[in-house]
């Protein structure tokens, strides 16, 4: 099972909180699969450890093509986008409204599944009044409510869908590849250049990455002082705030996926980086982050 597919598997757990997540890489590496197959998990009321059962009610709707608890999304029309009546709808009548739109979709709790799902395919090509439209829905869902994206594109997406989502890299998983920095750096040139140009603090970001699940609880000041030792070697012309910003979306880049690391870890590691931006004493925000991340060890870690 790829790394992707077994964190397909693992958000399908009842006890997962992640209620959105964004599957990318290029086709056929299977971002529109893993999607659907997530979909699917979600969708079925006993999902096993391999997803699906297969059998239930709305696994065997599902299978119809009939389970009224999943929307799927796609471009359409003139440009083929995915334009704001797929999220709300436009004027009554107006020709290029769906038949039911995201927000209605949602509004009621699912007939016979265990979550009503949306999924999103080639989310790239979602307009910016779309994703704008979105970014209420992803971050403060509904307890029934789930949705997924899948795209070839990930840098058309933008930053405020990405970071209220769970990153998942369909193609290789993060500590297999080559470029260990790739889920950051998502193939940008500016981005590979700044790494290539100073790589010292990002090195230093990739081994705490690599160290992390062998911290204790009571280990939260000394990864956070060690975080903070690798920030503050980030480009000076930054500034302090937003160098801890860029090194935490940097390690949450480096800890996505990779082996003993729960997807519940990527909504905190998201809040923490929002708290940061948002005037938030960076040095409190790290070391709560941290306390509260070594404190779920046992979950988030797998051990």
């Amino acid at each position: 099972m790829t790394g992707a597919r077994r964190i397909a598997a693992r958000l399908a757990d009842p006890a997962s909180a992640v209620h959105a997540a964004l599957f990318y890489g290029a086709e056929p590496g299977g971002p529109a699969t893993l999607a659907e197959i997530l979909a699917a998990a979600w969708l079925c009321v006993d999902p096993g450890p391999d997803g699906a059962c297969g059998v239930c009610r709305a696994c065997a709707s599902h299978s119809r093509g009939n389970n009224p608890d999943v929307l799927t999304i796609r471009p359409w029309g003139a440009g083929e986008l995915i334009k704001l009546p797929a999220i709300r709808r436009g004027n009554p009548g107006q020709d290029d409204d769906p038949p039911l739109p995201l927000n209605e979709f949602f509004r009621s709790p699912p007939l016979m599944s265990r979550f009503k799902v949306a999924v999103l395919h080639d989310a790239h090509r979602m307009t910016g009044d779309v994703q704008n439209a979105l970014l209420k829905t992803v971050e403060e869902p509904l307890a029934h409510a789930r949705i997924l994206f899948a795209t070839d594109e990930i840098a058309k997406v933008l930053p405020t869908i990405r970071s209220r989502c769970l990153n998942v890299p369909c193609e290789i998983a993060p500590g297999d590849s080559a470029d260990p920095f790739a889920p950051y750096h998502l193939g940008a040139p500016a981005l590979v250049a700044r790494i290539a140009a100073r790589p010292e603090p990002y090195d230093a970001l990739l081994r705490l990455a690599r160290d992390f699940p062998r911290y204790e609880g009571a280990d939260a000041l000394k990864v956070s002082e060690r975080f903070l030792a690798a920030a503050d070697e980030f480009d000076k012309k930054l500034g302090p705030r937003k160098a801890r910003a860029e090194a935490l979306a940097v390690l949450a880049a480096l800890l996505r996926g990779r082996e003993g690391v729960s997807p519940e870890a990527a909504p905190l590691l998201a809040e923490a980086h929002r708290r940061i931006l948002g005037n938030g004493s960076a040095s409190l925000v790290l070391d709560a982050l941290f306390a509260q991340l070594l404190a779920m060890k046992r979950p988030l870690w797998g051990r």
